[in-house]
């Protein structure tokens, strides 16, 4: 029995030691993995957008509006033996990608043909500023998304770590929509220690508002010959020619597909709900008659917007009209016969 007692008492004590050994070789460790600390001092900046109106021509890879962080502390570092032996600063875009424009990746918005490049700014590599755009290039990791700004071995020399983010807007399609997106986060600065990232610090934009103009107008003065007219083709006030002296002519315009157009016309007006307008003053004028405006052979109301329809196709859209003297007095005189009108295209 004295003997068995010894031996099991041997081996605890062996067992012991070696638990022992374990906690020295844990405590070594530890106090390596801590020699350098990097605290995320801003984990989140939310920055706004002006809203965004986009003309139908512009090309496609068309900057369209940007925004920017401040900039903004984003970590601070400390390091002691044993040393950082790399360090590594720069910026991610988070989304869809969906195509390039230059050097820049562009990533998807909700809204049709909108998306946005991301552009990162460091002031904490040894000289000047550090700037690139996230491109693919220079991505550390082989993550196309991310974007080194600035490289080191041992620890950046200026701290705290400070940055800051453009993101900058871009047309992706011919045809691009309207609405608004959500507030979302579209990117964020990263930081990589000795081949290990650290938190993120994320870049929030706001909500932001896009208006696409659907259409354009292709001829902005449109002149339209009346001709001469005899003083016994008006028959009293409410009278007008014969109809083949009704002049017809367009309004033309470039479309996007399925934008509601609407139509204002403005001018001297003497009856706005018959769509007559007064003849512009001349030393020789014509009295008692006026110009007559109609959309499909009914006067239209001036002063006021008017539907014309809706797009179906990307490409050619022509309002038409129709124009027509108009007796407003008991008795026509001739002479000159001339008006100007002015129209305003507006989109549902």
């Amino acid at each position: 029995m004295m003997i068995l007692f010894h031996i099991l008492h041997l081996a605890i004590r062996k067992n012991m030691k070696y638990f022992l050994l374990l906690l020295t070789g844990l405590s070594c460790w530890i106090q390596q993995a801590q020699a350098y600390t990097c605290t995320l001092q801003t984990s989140m900046t939310t920055i706004s957008t002006a809203n965004i109106t986009i003309a139908r021509s512009t090309p496609i890879g068309t900057e369209i509006g940007n925004t920017s962080t401040a900039i903004t502390p984003i970590y601070s570092c400390t390091n002691s033996d044993p040393k950082l032996t790399e360090q590594i600063f720069g910026v991610k875009a988070i989304g869809t990608y969906v195509m390039n424009v230059g050097d820049k990746r562009i990533y998807s918005t909700p809204i049709k043909g909108i998306g946005y490049a991301v552009e990162g700014y460091t002031y904490n590599c040894q000289t000047d500023v550090w700037s690139g755009w996230v491109g693919g290039g220079t991505n550390v990791d082989g993550n196309a998304n991310n974007r080194g700004l600035c490289s080191i071995a041992g620890i950046l020399p200026r701290q705290p770590i400070t940055g800051m983010i453009n993101i900058a807007y871009y047309k992706t399609n011919e045809v691009t929509g309207s609405g608004t997106v959500s507030p979302g986060v579209v990117a964020a600065f990263i930081l990589r220690n000795n081949g290990s990232w650290q938190k993120e610090s994320d870049v929030s934009v706001s909500s932001l508002t896009v208006t696409t103009i659907p259409c354009e107008v292709n001829q902005t003065v449109i002149s339209v010959a009346m001709g001469d007219v005899e003083k016994k083709e008006f028959k009293g006030i409410g009278t007008w020619p014969d109809d083949s002296n009704t002049k017809k002519f367009d309004i033309p315009l470039t479309c996007n597909p399925d934008a509601k157009v609407n139509v204002q016309i403005d001018g001297d007006i003497q009856n706005a709900n018959q769509g007559i307008i007064n003849l512009t003053a001349s030393n020789n004028n014509a009295t008692g008659v006026g110009i007559q405006l109609l959309f499909n052979n009914t006067p239209l109301k001036l002063g006021a917007p008017f539907s014309t329809g809706t797009t179906t196709i990307n490409g050619l859209y022509n309002i038409p009209l129709q124009a027509r003297y108009y007796q407003t007095g008991n008795t026509v005189t001739a002479g000159e016969a001339n008006a100007t009108a002015t129209f305003t295209i507006t989109y549902n």
